[in-house]
């Protein structure tokens, strides 16, 4: 079984440890709530998984008979354990601590080493069975023929032909005479009332310019009215007129008079004095010195001769000599090894 097809928590793993504790004779199961209320429920078992290998290691606390041997117990614990979890979780087991808390005096029968060597260490997962489902192939009904749609040749005649209404005849337009323009009375434009400033105050230094005059706006001349001339009309509907408007006479307001200003207190001005202004001082630059930058003359080009080149000299390499034969003889071997 492979750990990585799945995950199992540690709750689980040191459930299925429980269990195989107590399929070994000289166990005991003892519950928290009858213990007491200071008691323990055994057994225990703390499972701590090594994920990324796939071990985990157990620390087992159980409760034997008495008598019994304690030691054979422990074994046959230790193997029943590893045994069930690997088989069951696919968990390598790497290390079983086991402790026994307590003995409890058992009214059954005694356990001995015999027990412990035919009790079966491992155990066989229950296998899965499951129930084939049935597969059905979908039925398909057989097509059914189309109704076939006979059209009737007498419904051309009874298609009702469309009539086009003549077109409309247009009535001319008489365009009614021109409204007569006049002209608008205007009221007299009344003088202006003379504003009356007292006379300036004299004042040290100080020359105030002359008041203008006053003078009374003149309104220009009315333009004269241009009459408009209508050459040619567009013929329109005609336009009947129920009810003729009475027109209502312009009424223009009368100009109020202007208002005469009196100063009464004129402001007296201060005269500003400033002091005498200071001479500026002179600022003497001093003049910057010349150099004269002389230019030397150009020198004249001189002519460059290249020296005649060198010969050059190609090796020539010696022509090769015929080999001197060298002949190898049997006497002549077994002088050298001698020597």
């Amino acid at each position: 079984m492979d750990p990585d097809s799945y995950r199992i928590s540690e709750k689980a793993v040191g459930r299925v440890a429980e269990a195989a504790v107590l399929t070994v004779p000289g166990t005991c199961a003892i519950d928290a709530k009858l213990a007491g209320l200071a008691g323990r429920s055994f057994p225990r078992v703390d499972a701590h998984i090594d994920r990324p290998s796939g071990a985990v290691a157990l620390d087992v606390e159980m409760v034997t008979t008495y008598p019994a041997p304690v030691g054979a117990i422990t074994d046959e614990v230790r193997q029943t354990v590893g045994t069930h979890v690997e088989t069951l979780t696919g968990l390598t087991v790497t290390r079983i601590n086991i402790a026994v808390a307590d003995a409890e005096v058992s009214s059954q029968r005694r356990v001995t080493r015999t027990d412990l060597a035919h009790h079966p260490v491992g155990i066989v997962p229950a296998p899965v069975e499951t129930t084939p489902s049935t597969v059905t192939s979908p039925v398909v009904k057989p097509q059914a023929e189309l109704t076939p749609i006979v059209v009737d040749d007498s419904t051309y005649d009874q298609i009702a032909h469309v009539s086009t209404p003549p077109a409309p005849t247009v009535q001319h337009v008489s365009a009614p005479p021109a409204p007569s323009v006049r002209g608008v009375p205007q009221p007299p434009i009344r003088p202006l009332d003379p504003v009356l400033t007292p006379p300036p105050l004299p004042l040290a230094g100080i020359q105030l310019p002359q008041p203008p005059a006053p003078r009374s706006p003149v309104a220009p001349a009315p333009a004269p009215l241009r009459s408009i001339t209508v050459t040619q009309f567009t013929p329109q509907r005609p336009i009947t007129v129920t009810r003729a408007f009475p027109r209502k006479p312009v009424i223009i307001p009368p100009t109020e008079p202007l208002r005469q200003i009196t100063v009464t207190a004129p402001a007296r001005i201060a005269p500003v004095s400033l002091p005498a202004r200071r001479p500026l001082d002179p600022i003497y630059a001093p003049k910057p010195q010349h150099v004269e930058v002389l230019r030397p003359e150009p020198q004249p080009l001189r002519r460059v001769g290249v020296d005649n080149p060198k010969q050059i000299l190609v090796p020539q390499a010696p022509k090769p000599q015929a080999l001197t034969p060298i002949t190898v003889s049997p006497d002549n071997l077994e002088e050298e090894s001698d020597g």
